[in-house]
Order: structure tokens, then C-alpha cells, then sequence
């Protein structure tokens, strides 16, 4: 399931690992390993060439690879994005300008791999999908954004950047029906925010958030159960969202 479930491994991979789990365990199990899995639809990656990638990008982040500084090093890829012009497909980013990046981390996110590395253009640490890079080559030439990366505390970053989307950070102050409490607590955490009762109905909870339309529509899956109080900056974004969405419909 776990493997199946993951968005970054093709669907041939998948099949065939489950083949692999299923060769494992008795004939009765394997059935019911076939019937749970590929029962359920899930959107997979069409790009086969995942595993090369994470290959060259834990090679560019090793310090015995490069003899002539020991360090790890800069990576650049093509970058790619969907279009509908003349029917759905991909297409380089920047006009298939070469992203540079220095790598640090490889994370996964809702059943996506990603990259998070110091990007040599914005000067800052940026995520990139997996699946939508292409043609990465290892530079050789040692990587930057050591201070940025060591600026940033790991669990308060991966609580703050709802689906690796970014935004301006944020302290706001949220108040929730107690039926959300558990899903508030799934995404922000115990440590990193302060929760407190507002009323016997409704919570209230205090942390930091990078401010984005992800973010927005993320609150709107609360209907009228969810509600910023503070900051007033962050509720006037909102109202402009909404008004946005509103206006589609008038």
C-alpha cells in the first residue's frame, strides 16, 4: 500500500514492487495485496527516470564524491510545468533556462518527493518535484547557501510550507470548531504552535504560516468552522481571495 500509494513511483515500478511484496508472502495474502492495491485509483508519475535523479542529487550532497574539494556540490535541471496548449503536456520553466541549485534535503510531502535547495537565481531555499525535473547534471563546483540553510529550523519549515507552495511567513491566529483540533494538531503540531480554548465550542490557535492561496484554500475546506483573527494584514489578503473567487460566480 505504502508503495503503491507513493505519487513519485511509476506505475510500472509500483506493479512490479508489489509483485516483489507479493512473492514474500503466502498465495492467499498476495491475492488480497492485489485486491487492496489496484482497486484504488491514484495519480502516478509519469516520469521513469525518478530513481536516476535521486541517484545524482544524493551524489552531488556527498562529501567523498568530488576529490578536489570533499564537499558536496551545485546541481542544474530543466524544469518542468503543465500546459493545455494544444492538449495537456509538459514544458520546460524559464523557457528552458537551467535552474542551478545547491542541494540540502530530500523530502517527501503527500506522497510527492522533493528537492530542497538553495537556488542560485532567487538567492534563497526553494522545493522543487521530483518527477518534474529533467536532464540533471552535478556541476562540480561546490554548493552555496550553507548560512540560509542552517537559518532554518527543519519541523518550523515543513509546518509553515503547506504542499512545498511558499509565501510570505506569518504569525496569525486562528480560531476553530473543536471538531478540527485533531487536523489543526496533524498539520501545525504540538510544539511549534499554542493552542488555547476560545469557548466551549471553538479553539484557538497561534502559530507561524507561509501565507499563500494554498494556505487560503486549505482554511476554506473549514467552511464558516474556521476563522483569522489576527493578523489584520492576513484577513484582508483573505477577504481578497474570497472576493476573487466570488467574483467568478457573479
Amino acid at each position: 500500500e505504502c508503495v503503491y500509494s507513493a505519487k513519485f513511483v511509476d506505475e510500472t515500478r509500483a506493479k512490479r514492487l508489489t509483485r516483489v511484496v507479493c512473492d514474500l508472502v503466502s498465495e492467499h495474502h498476495a491475492e488480497e495485496i492485489k485486491r487492496d492495491v489496484f482497486l484504488v485509483d491514484r495519480a502516478k508519475t509519469d516520469n521513469t527516470q525518478t530513481y536516476e535523479i535521486v541517484s545524482k542529487i544524493n551524489a552531488a550532497m556527498s562529501y567523498r564524491r568530488n576529490k578536489r574539494f570533499h564537499a558536496p556540490e551545485k546541481i542544474r535541471f530543466k524544469y518542468l510545468k503543465y500546459t493545455i496548449q494544444n492538449g495537456i503536456k509538459q514544458v520546460e520553466r524559464r523557457h528552458g533556462d537551467w535552474y542551478i541549485v545547491s542541494p540540502y534535503k530530500l523530502l517527501i510531502s503527500e506522497g510527492f518527493y522533493y528537492l530542497m535547495g538553495y537556488d542560485e537565481r532567487m538567492k534563497k531555499i526553494v522545493n522543487y518535484r521530483i518527477d518534474r525535473m529533467r536532464e540533471v547534471e552535478l556541476l562540480g563546483i561546490e554548493r552555496g547557501g550553507n548560512d540560509e540553510f542552517k537559518a532554518i529550523d527543519m519541523q518550523s519549515y515543513l509546518n509553515e510550507h503547506f504542499s512545498m507552495y511558499h509565501g510570505e511567513k506569518e504569525h496569525v491566529t486562528i480560531r476553530a470548531a473543536n471538531r478540527f483540533l485533531d487536523t489543526f494538531v496533524d498539520r501545525f503540531g504540538k510544539i511549534n504552535a499554542i493552542y488555547s480554548i476560545a469557548d466551549k465550542d471553538y479553539f484557538s490557535v497561534k502559530t507561524s504560516v507561509a501565507v499563500s492561496d494554498q494556505f487560503f484554500a486549505w482554511l476554506c475546506g473549514f467552511g464558516n468552522g474556521v476563522k483569522i483573527d489576527e493578523p489584520r494584514t492576513v484577513k484582508m489578503k483573505f477577504q481578497e481571495y474570497l472576493d476573487k473567487i466570488r467574483k467568478l460566480y457573479c
